[in-house]
Protein backbone atom coordinates (compact mmCIF):
# COMPACT_ATOMS: atom_id res chain seq x y z
CA UNK A 1 0.00 0.00 0.00
CA UNK A 2 1.37 3.41 -0.97
CA UNK A 3 1.41 5.94 1.86
CA UNK A 4 -0.95 8.84 1.19
CA UNK A 5 0.71 12.23 1.42
CA UNK A 6 -0.89 14.56 3.95
CA UNK A 7 -0.25 18.12 2.90
CA UNK A 8 0.08 20.97 5.39
CA UNK A 9 -3.08 22.92 6.10
CA UNK A 10 -3.01 26.14 4.10
CA UNK A 11 -3.99 29.52 5.51
CA UNK A 12 -5.48 30.55 2.15
CA UNK A 13 -9.05 31.81 2.40
CA UNK A 14 -11.77 30.75 0.01
CA UNK A 15 -13.09 34.25 -0.22
CA UNK A 16 -15.12 33.98 -3.41
CA UNK A 17 -12.73 36.06 -5.50
CA UNK A 18 -13.14 36.06 -9.25
CA UNK A 19 -10.49 34.62 -11.54
CA UNK A 20 -8.75 37.99 -11.96
CA UNK A 21 -8.51 38.51 -8.20
CA UNK A 22 -7.19 34.99 -7.70
CA UNK A 23 -4.61 35.51 -10.44
CA UNK A 24 -3.44 38.75 -8.83
CA UNK A 25 -3.20 37.12 -5.40
CA UNK A 26 -1.26 34.21 -6.87
CA UNK A 27 1.20 36.59 -8.59
CA UNK A 28 1.83 38.30 -5.28
CA UNK A 29 2.40 35.02 -3.45
CA UNK A 30 4.74 33.63 -6.11
CA UNK A 31 6.81 36.80 -6.14
CA UNK A 32 7.00 36.85 -2.35
CA UNK A 33 8.03 33.19 -2.30
CA UNK A 34 10.91 33.78 -4.74
CA UNK A 35 12.17 36.88 -2.95
CA UNK A 36 11.91 35.35 0.51
CA UNK A 37 13.95 32.35 -0.61
CA UNK A 38 16.65 34.54 -2.15
CA UNK A 39 16.78 37.42 0.35
CA UNK A 40 15.08 36.34 3.55
CA UNK A 41 12.23 37.95 5.45
CA UNK A 42 13.88 41.09 6.83
CA UNK A 43 15.59 41.97 3.54
CA UNK A 44 12.48 41.56 1.42
CA UNK A 45 10.33 44.68 1.26
CA UNK A 46 6.73 45.15 0.20
CA UNK A 47 8.00 47.51 -2.50
CA UNK A 48 10.20 44.76 -3.97
CA UNK A 49 7.30 42.33 -3.98
CA UNK A 50 5.13 44.89 -5.77
CA UNK A 51 7.86 45.48 -8.37
CA UNK A 52 8.48 41.76 -8.86
CA UNK A 53 4.78 40.94 -9.20
CA UNK A 54 3.73 44.05 -11.11
CA UNK A 55 0.96 44.62 -8.55
CA UNK A 56 0.29 48.00 -6.96
CA UNK A 57 0.78 48.43 -3.23
CA UNK A 58 -2.93 49.07 -2.63
CA UNK A 59 -3.88 45.89 -4.46
CA UNK A 60 -1.37 43.90 -2.43
CA UNK A 61 -2.84 45.17 0.82
CA UNK A 62 -6.32 44.31 -0.44
CA UNK A 63 -5.25 40.65 -0.39
CA UNK A 64 -2.86 40.68 2.58
CA UNK A 65 -3.14 42.93 5.61
CA UNK A 66 0.57 42.67 6.48
CA UNK A 67 3.96 41.48 5.28
CA UNK A 68 3.76 38.71 7.88
CA UNK A 69 0.46 37.42 6.52
CA UNK A 70 1.86 37.45 2.98
CA UNK A 71 5.01 35.62 4.08
CA UNK A 72 2.91 32.92 5.78
CA UNK A 73 0.89 32.52 2.57
CA UNK A 74 4.12 32.21 0.58
CA UNK A 75 5.44 29.54 2.97
CA UNK A 76 2.16 27.61 2.80
CA UNK A 77 2.19 27.84 -0.99
CA UNK A 78 5.76 26.51 -1.12
CA UNK A 79 4.80 23.66 1.20
CA UNK A 80 1.89 22.67 -1.01
CA UNK A 81 4.20 22.62 -4.01
CA UNK A 82 6.86 20.54 -2.27
CA UNK A 83 4.71 17.50 -1.53
CA UNK A 84 3.86 16.74 -5.18
CA UNK A 85 7.59 17.31 -5.82
CA UNK A 86 8.39 14.58 -3.27
CA UNK A 87 5.64 12.34 -4.61
CA UNK A 88 7.01 12.58 -8.16
CA UNK A 89 10.25 10.94 -7.02
CA UNK A 90 8.41 8.03 -5.38
CA UNK A 91 5.26 7.45 -7.42
CA UNK A 92 6.28 4.32 -9.36
CA UNK A 93 7.63 2.45 -6.32
CA UNK A 94 5.61 0.51 -3.74
CA UNK A 95 8.38 -0.61 -1.34
CA UNK A 96 8.27 2.06 1.43
CA UNK A 97 12.01 1.97 2.14
CA UNK A 98 12.76 2.28 -1.54
CA UNK A 99 10.31 5.21 -1.72
CA UNK A 100 12.27 7.00 0.99
CA UNK A 101 15.52 6.28 -0.84
CA UNK A 102 14.08 7.65 -4.08
CA UNK A 103 12.95 10.80 -2.27
CA UNK A 104 16.42 11.28 -0.82
CA UNK A 105 18.00 10.66 -4.23
CA UNK A 106 15.67 13.11 -5.93
CA UNK A 107 16.22 15.88 -3.40
CA UNK A 108 19.99 15.40 -3.43
CA UNK A 109 20.04 15.48 -7.25
CA UNK A 110 18.04 18.71 -7.12
CA UNK A 111 20.61 20.20 -4.74
CA UNK A 112 23.57 18.99 -6.79
CA UNK A 113 22.17 20.46 -10.01
CA UNK A 114 21.99 23.89 -8.36
CA UNK A 115 25.35 23.74 -6.60
CA UNK A 116 26.03 26.79 -4.43
CA UNK A 117 22.68 28.30 -5.48
CA UNK A 118 20.71 25.53 -3.78
CA UNK A 119 18.65 26.79 -0.87
CA UNK A 120 15.51 26.02 1.10
CA UNK A 121 12.91 28.66 1.86
CA UNK A 122 11.78 26.79 4.98
CA UNK A 123 15.25 26.37 6.46
CA UNK A 124 16.22 29.95 5.63
CA UNK A 125 13.11 31.40 7.26
CA UNK A 126 13.37 29.14 10.32
CA UNK A 127 16.95 30.25 10.98
CA UNK A 128 16.10 33.90 10.49
CA UNK A 129 12.85 34.29 12.45
CA UNK A 130 12.60 31.19 14.64
CA UNK A 131 12.95 33.26 17.81
CA UNK A 132 11.60 36.61 16.65
CA UNK A 133 8.40 35.78 14.73
CA UNK A 134 6.56 32.75 16.02
CA UNK A 135 3.64 33.15 13.61
CA UNK A 136 5.91 32.78 10.59
CA UNK A 137 8.00 30.14 12.34
CA UNK A 138 4.85 28.08 12.94
CA UNK A 139 4.06 28.21 9.22
CA UNK A 140 7.50 26.73 8.56
CA UNK A 141 7.02 24.19 11.35
CA UNK A 142 3.81 22.92 9.71
CA UNK A 143 5.81 22.01 6.63
CA UNK A 144 8.58 20.23 8.52
CA UNK A 145 6.06 18.40 10.72
CA UNK A 146 4.15 17.20 7.64
CA UNK A 147 7.37 16.07 5.95
CA UNK A 148 8.44 14.13 9.06
CA UNK A 149 4.92 12.66 9.26
CA UNK A 150 5.21 11.50 5.63
CA UNK A 151 8.51 9.74 6.36
CA UNK A 152 7.20 8.32 9.63
CA UNK A 153 4.22 6.87 7.78
CA UNK A 154 6.51 5.17 5.28
CA UNK A 155 8.56 3.66 8.10
CA UNK A 156 5.35 2.46 9.77
CA UNK A 157 4.33 0.84 6.50
CA UNK A 158 7.75 -0.83 6.32
CA UNK A 159 7.17 -2.20 9.85
CA UNK A 160 3.77 -3.58 8.86
CA UNK A 161 5.33 -5.34 5.87
CA UNK A 162 8.12 -6.77 8.02
CA UNK A 163 10.83 -4.85 6.17
CA UNK A 164 12.28 -3.28 9.32
CA UNK A 165 12.38 -4.11 13.02
CA UNK A 166 8.94 -3.82 14.64
CA UNK A 167 10.35 -1.56 17.37
CA UNK A 168 11.89 0.96 14.98
CA UNK A 169 10.98 4.58 15.83
CA UNK A 170 9.80 5.88 12.44
CA UNK A 171 9.26 9.42 13.68
CA UNK A 172 12.83 9.62 15.00
CA UNK A 173 14.25 8.43 11.69
CA UNK A 174 11.98 10.90 9.89
CA UNK A 175 13.52 13.67 11.99
CA UNK A 176 17.01 12.37 11.16
CA UNK A 177 16.42 12.33 7.40
CA UNK A 178 14.84 15.80 7.29
CA UNK A 179 17.61 17.18 9.50
CA UNK A 180 20.25 15.67 7.21
CA UNK A 181 18.68 17.03 4.03
CA UNK A 182 18.28 20.50 5.52
CA UNK A 183 21.62 20.58 7.30
CA UNK A 184 23.65 19.64 4.23
CA UNK A 185 22.50 22.87 2.57
CA UNK A 186 24.14 24.88 5.34
CA UNK A 187 27.33 22.82 5.17
CA UNK A 188 27.54 23.16 1.40
CA UNK A 189 26.79 26.88 1.56
CA UNK A 190 29.83 27.30 3.83
CA UNK A 191 32.19 24.92 2.02
CA UNK A 192 31.05 24.97 -1.64
CA UNK A 193 32.32 21.37 -1.64
CA UNK A 194 30.21 19.07 -3.90
CA UNK A 195 31.48 16.10 -1.89
CA UNK A 196 29.23 17.24 0.95
CA UNK A 197 26.19 16.24 -1.10
CA UNK A 198 27.78 12.98 -2.24
CA UNK A 199 28.72 11.91 1.28
CA UNK A 200 25.31 12.72 2.71
CA UNK A 201 23.50 10.85 -0.06
CA UNK A 202 25.75 7.80 0.51
CA UNK A 203 25.30 7.88 4.28
CA UNK A 204 21.50 8.09 4.07
CA UNK A 205 21.34 5.23 1.56
CA UNK A 206 23.54 3.10 3.82
CA UNK A 207 21.32 4.00 6.78
CA UNK A 208 18.20 2.81 4.95
CA UNK A 209 19.91 -0.37 3.75
CA UNK A 210 21.01 -1.10 7.31
CA UNK A 211 17.47 -0.77 8.64
CA UNK A 212 16.13 -3.42 6.28
CA UNK A 213 15.89 -6.77 8.09
CA UNK A 214 17.76 -9.84 6.86
CA UNK A 215 16.36 -11.65 3.80
CA UNK A 216 14.54 -8.51 2.62
CA UNK A 217 15.39 -6.49 -0.51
Amino acid sequence: MVHKIDRPVSNKKNDGMGSKGKATKNKIVQSARRLLRMKGYANTSIEEICTESGVKRGNLYFHFKSKEELACAAVDDAAERNFPFFEAFMQDETDPLRRIELMVDGIMSYYEARGSKASCLFGNIAQEVGDSNRVLAEAVHRFFAAWIDLLSGLFEEAKTLGLVDKDLDGEAFGHLIVSSLEGILIIHKASHDPAAYTKTRKALKELLAGLRVANQG
